[in-house]
């Protein structure tokens, strides 16, 4: 039995909220300066331009294994 307040090993701080996992990621500098040019246009933060790049990726890849190969 867990103790209270005590973690299994490696589930993080996104274990009371699966719905939500944290990541660290590192970016050169001229690619965080994209993004956070991005983010100033779009009136966003530079996490939620992050998020909003990968899922457009994400939808991207999906649609290319979609679409029929010639």
């Amino acid at each position: 039995m867990q103790e209270r307040g005590r973690r299994e090993p490696a589930q993080g701080f996104c274990h009371r909220t699966p719905a939500v996992r944290r990541s660290t990621t590192s970016f050169d500098e001229a690619t965080f300066a994209q993004i956070r040019k991005l983010a100033v246009k779009q009136e966003t933060s530079v996490s939620e331009q992050i998020r909003q790049l990968v899922e457009f990726g994400l939808e991207t890849l999906a649609e290319q294994e979609r679409a029929p190969r010639v």
